[in-house]
């Protein structure tokens, strides 16, 4: 069996959350960054739900070094929802994600009105109407996501999918095409507020999006061996192991990816399939192929 630490050096992490948050978080922007250094990853990513975090992440550059630290943006209701000037600010932060909107989207409102008990994503916060929508009554994409769009592309920045549904991930993604963005991550398909349908996320890989297969729903009923299944039915090629940890009742990120790759090799995929997933690929989508 592959060596699990020797899997992770130089893998790249795009979902991680730290603190400063609204929520607690298991541990700080600097501890991540220095577990990160310590266990040999090329790269993580700051997410945040409520801030921009492309400047926190100059700071953990600076402190440190060893490990490249990037952040992005969230379009929530904290940052004015669908607003191209906080995505043109974020970009002359240095973000290199946009995600669209998360716990604020029409569709995770929707979902979590109707769900169970989910103490992680309602801690997140209310919303104060019935969520984002990136689609207007008419069932088109409105004009400022495509204005948010060509800022995207503009900055060759990486377009992230968010919690929308998965009819507007499609319309996104097309529009994204369309306008010249390259590099598009579809956020965590299998998560239950989403469920894309493999199908359709076949789709998705087909046109060039990845897709960002997260960890953490192991903890929320997705089990590693359906997780495996997914991967293996829409691709190695198009996938991108993340954890999406931070919160204070899972294990801190790098722990996580150890998990997942411990997972991955119990399901019977090679060493080379998962520095594929774990390495190129999402350096491939953060533009960092180099």
């Amino acid at each position: 069996m592959a060596d699990i630490a020797q899997l992770l050096r130089g893998a790249v992490e795009t979902h991680v959350h730290s603190s400063p948050d609204v929520v607690p978080r298991r541990l700080d922007d600097f501890e991540l960054a220095r577990q990160a250094e310590e266990a040999g990853l090329r790269a993580v990513v700051l997410k945040s739900h409520h801030t921009l975090t492309a400047d926190r992440a100059q700071h953990v550059r600076k402190a440190v070094p060893g490990v490249e630290t990037f952040g992005g943006l969230a379009l929530n209701y904290p940052v004015g929802g669908l607003n191209p000037i906080a995505v043109e600010t974020a970009l002359n932060f240095g973000a290199r994600v946009i995600w669209m909107p998360t716990f604020h989207a029409a569709n995770h409102v929707a979902k979590m009105q109707h769900a169970g008990d989910s103490p992680l994503l309602r801690a997140l916060g209310s919303c104060p109407d019935g969520g984002i929508a990136i689609r207007d009554g008419g069932g088109q994409l409105k004009p400022v996501v495509h204005a948010i769009l060509r800022l995207i592309a503009e900055r060759d920045a990486t377009l992230a999918t968010g919690h929308l549904a998965p009819a507007e991930t499609e319309a996104l993604v097309d529009a994204a095409l369309a306008a010249g963005v390259r590099r598009v991550l579809v956020t965590h398909p299998e998560l239950d507020i989403i469920a894309m349908p493999l199908e359709m996320q076949a789709r998705l890989a087909q046109k060039g999006a990845m897709l960002e297969r997260c960890f953490i729903v192991t903890t929320m009923g997705f089990n590693a061996k359906r997780l495996a299944e997914a991967i293996r039915a829409v691709g190695v090629a198009s996938t991108v192991m993340a954890t999406d940890f931070g919160q204070l009742v899972n294990p801190p990120p790098v722990e996580g990816l150890r998990a997942y790759v411990r997972a991955m090799l119990d399901e019977d995929f090679a060493g080379a399939e998962i520095e594929q997933m774990l390495h190129y690929n999402p350096a491939k989508v953060l533009g960092l192929e180099s």
